[in-house]
């Protein structure tokens, strides 16, 4: 917008910008079923001898866990649509909305003093917010950036120092606005992102735990998630 008034030239403009990207997969969401020997290994086939099999053999093994239907694992993701009340479901699958809010303005004035001489004078303002996503499923460390250095401490005057143990485990929690606690937020201003906390992220990485893999962290036998198999199953 410009305005002209004798000896000036008022100018000012104003600019949102609303970005939004969308990333989709629906990798494992059915039942996986993977062929292979498992924990129990091939025996019996020729190795030596007029019979051997030779560079055969592993064709040969394949073949056997073809037709005696051996399978080494069965794989299934569970995602979860967000929400204030996230929840692990058969068949969802992982999608991701990303957005961030932008704001600039300005005003500024082309002062004519003399003909010879004109001031440039003016202001701008912009403002960049927090990238979040919209269905509440950013995950961020319970207790800021502090929460990276685990057990050992909370700065990095705890690096490196054996047997120091002035921190805590480092967990993961939702972030950003339709997260469990919406009304949390890191900034008052309705362009910024909001934070909230769920009570069933433990430490570790946000992801999934294939069925019956109990070696993983999130199913290792002790752990409160191993002792149900629908549960452990659904994290990680």
């Amino acid at each position: 917008m410009t305005w002209l008034r004798g000896r000036h030239s008022y100018k000012g403009g104003v600019e949102f910008r609303f970005g939004s990207t969308n990333g989709f997969n629906s990798f494992t969401v059915l039942p996986r079923a993977n062929i292979g020997s498992g924990g129990v290994a091939i025996t019996g086939l020729p190795t030596t001898g007029a019979n051997a099999l030779g560079t055969n053999l592993a064709g040969a093994q394949n073949l056997l866990n073809d037709v005696a239907g051996s399978l080494v694992n069965i794989q299934q993701a569970f995602n979860s649509p967000g929400g204030s009340s996230p929840v692990f479901l058969a068949g969802e699958g992982k999608q991701r909305t990303w957005r961030q809010r932008e704001f600039g303005a300005f005003v500024k004035d082309d002062f004519k003093l003399r003909p010879n001489l004109t001031l440039n004078l003016g202001v701008r303002y912009e403002f960049y917010g927090v990238p979040f996503e919209a269905n509440g499923k950013t995950a961020g460390l319970v207790g800021g950036s502090k929460a990276l250095f685990g057990l050992s401490g909370t700065s990095f005057a705890d690096l490196y120092q054996p047997g120091r143990l002035n921190g805590s485990l480092t967990n993961l929690q939702l972030v950003g606005g339709n997260s469990p606690n919406a009304d949390s937020r890191t900034r008052t201003s309705v362009f910024t992102n909001r934070t909230g906390t769920t009570s069933h992220r433990r430490s570790g990485s946000v992801g999934r735990c294939p069925i019956l893999d109990r070696t993983r962290p999130c199913c290792a036998p002790g752990s409160a998630w191993a002792t149900n198999a629908t549960r452990c199953a659904s994290w990680m």
